[in-house]
């Protein structure tokens, strides 16, 4: 089994800056709003037909 990945390995991989709390431990990635829950990083997409952005409230919401 993998040791845990955290928001803040994510956020230093990618060369983020990372505001919050990166101890959160990420589980999944996605950029589907239904498929968002607890550790789960909902990425939002800007799309051809749908602005993923759109969604963040309720992926927020289903982390809850």
């Amino acid at each position: 089994m993998a040791d845990p990945i955290t928001l803040a390995d994510l956020a230093a991989v990618a060369g983020a800056d990372l505001l919050g709390d990166g101890s959160i431990v990420v589980s999944d990635v996605t950029h589907d709003s239904r498929e968002a829950g607890p550790g789960v990083l909902f990425c939002a997409v800007r799309g051809f037909t749908r602005d993923g952005h759109d969604f963040v409230a309720a992926a927020i919401a289903a982390g809850s």
